[in-house]
Parts: structure tokens; sequence; C-alpha cells
């Protein structure tokens, strides 16, 4: 099982390399993916719920946007508790915008506000949004005011449900055959 799904994120992540976007639901398929290999590693330590409404399953978003967030709650925040946490993800609309929301449980960051924060994935993250889309997108890292501990990540950009013409691969416009 660990084996498929490390396939299966590897897979992903090289398609995911050849496109400029991707469905919500795929980007979900992956992360599920991730962490499917996180959980065994980290075993009942680790717990994940994701929320994907049926309106938002074609939504459009950078492929593994969202994996570096993931990872760093896993890293920094859920990691270093002996008991672990639970990682949600949740997608909603807002107006004309997606937002999707990356919330642990874990050790949380002091030294982490609002704006700021974060490393080298993180860093990324907010670059792949500026250069994407603009102010018309942002990245937010915060502790969790909900008196749960750890950290919300939050993405926002302009939603959007078919992929840019550029994104989608000549081959998926020409071929009719069943895989």
């Amino acid at each position: 099982a660990m084996l498929d799904r490390l396939i299966a994120f590897l897979r992903a992540s090289l398609a995911g390399s050849r496109s400029d976007s991707q469905s919500l639901a795929a980007e979900f398929a992956r992360l599920r993916d991730y962490l499917a290999l996180m959980e065994v590693r980290m075993g009942d330590r680790l717990a994940t719920r994701f929320t994907l409404p049926t309106t938002l399953v074609s939504a459009q978003i950078p492929p593994l946007l969202l994996q570096p967030i993931v990872e760093n709650s896993i890293r920094h925040g859920l990691e270093p508790q002996r008991e672990g946490g639970r990682i949600e993800i949740v997608a909603a609309r807002d107006g004309d915008a997606l937002v999707v929301t990356v919330r642990d449980t874990g050790a949380g960051a002091t030294d982490v506000t609002p704006t700021v924060g974060g490393g080298f994935g993180l860093d990324h993250v907010r670059e792949r949004l500026a250069t994407l889309y603009g102010s018309a997108a942002s990245f937010d890292l915060a502790p969790a005011t909900d008196g749960g501990g750890g950290m919300v990540a939050t993405v926002r950009l302009p939603l959007a449900t078919e992929a840019p013409a550029a994104a989608v691969p000549a081959s998926a416009t020409t071929c009719n055959r069943a895989p």
C-alpha cells in the first residue's frame, strides 16, 4: 500500500511539473497520497481530514501548491509533539475566490506572525502565487485561534473552474482512447 501511494505521488509530481494548473480534486488526491505515506511513518500519531465541496472539485489550482504547506505542518507542527496531531485541509469559496486552509493541531509557533514566517517551502508558495496571480492571491500563516493549538495556513486565489489553454497537454485534447 505504501509503494502504491509513493508511486501515485511521484507520478503526480512528474505530471504536475508539466502543467500550470490541475483540478482541486487532483490536488487533494495527491495530498491524500502524501499523507498516507506520512501515516505509515507516524502511525496513529497522524490524523487527517479533508473537506472538498462538490462545487469546487473542478476548481483549478497550481499543481503541488499545497504539498509544502502540509509538509511544513508535519515537520514543524506534528512531529515535535510526542502525541502527534491532526491536519485538516478545507476548501471553500468566498465570492470569486478559492480559499484553502491547512490547519494543524501541532506545536504552533511563537515567532510567526500572519504575514511573516516559514522557510524555503513556504517562501516558494508565496513566490508562486505572486508570479501567477500578483496581488489577486495571498498566503497567510498564523497561530490557530480556536484553542486547539497549532497553525493555520490560508491560500486565497482567484476561482477558476477550467484549466488555462496553456495548461492542457496537447495529448489530452487529441486522445480518445480509454486508459
